[in-house]
């Protein structure tokens, strides 16, 4: 009895010396940057899953783990809070889309020609990822129907459409400019797309505290949201 009872003391502390986090693709390199510092300070450990939004949204139905959930729209914390998973949510910034295309295409990187007539194109699924849902809202308010298109899973996969020459011109969130060769890929935010609220979500997890602290020190590091481009811009 007393073993048993060690060993759940044992496994209650582990517990409380860990943190869960599912991030977003566009977000995984600044959470992990924060996470990191953050468990240097504190002793806690971050582990951080990355992937599409609604791709980690699944994974939580799936598993029913985890201790924050920080997706690259409001929208998915939305849907997390209406299943039941989201106790507590805190405001850390803004997601924009932009217009990422290859130097060496001779295309004009203009939302105008982002319909597949004339040039390779890719887009985020809209079932995956926030990209892909973002960039279907955008294209449903533009009036741009696509002819000719391949859907992406996130972010990180438009960019590497990108690099390996599958697609001239996607859309994708400002952030990921930290992924991309400058000398290879230009970029510029999409004025006309309304920015998408960077909201994150406290789950039922093992380890509130540990998570609520976690959330309370991504708020001081705002030099890192600036420098990945997640400010108000």
């Amino acid at each position: 009895m007393l073993t048993l009872l060690l060993l759940m003391l044992s496994c209650k502390q582990k517990e409380e010396q860990e943190i869960l986090i599912y991030c977003g693709m566009t977000m995984a390199d600044a959470i992990t940057e924060i996470a990191r510092d953050f468990q240097d300070e504190t002793g806690i450990e971050c582990i951080v899953i990355r992937g599409g939004s609604g791709e980690l949204l699944r994974n939580i139905e799936t598993g029913g783990l985890g201790d924050i959930y920080f997706p690259g729209s409001d929208s998915y914390i939305s849907k997390a809070q209406q299943k039941g998973f989201i106790i507590d949510t805190s405001f850390v910034g803004l997601n924009r889309l932009a217009l990422f295309s290859r130097k060496s295409s001779c295309i004009d990187p203009t939302i105008e020609n982002f319909d597949g007539r004339i040039c390779k194109i890719a887009i985020g699924n809209p079932v995956t990822g926030s990209v892909g849902k973002a960039t279907d809202a955008l294209l449903r308010e533009k009036g741009i129907e696509l002819i000719n298109h391949e859907y992406k899973t996130d972010s990180r996969s438009l960019i590497y459409a990108l690099k390996n020459g599958e697609a001239d011109l996607v859309i994708n969130w400002y952030a990921a400019k930290n992924m991309v060769d400058s000398t290879l890929i230009t970029y510029e935010i999409l004025e006309e797309a309304n920015p998408r609220r960077l909201i994150v979500g406290l789950m039922k997890g093992q380890n509130t505290i540990g998570a609520r602290r976690f959330i309370e020190y991504t708020k001081t590091r705002k030099e890192i949201f600036d420098r990945y481009g997640f400010s108000e811009l």
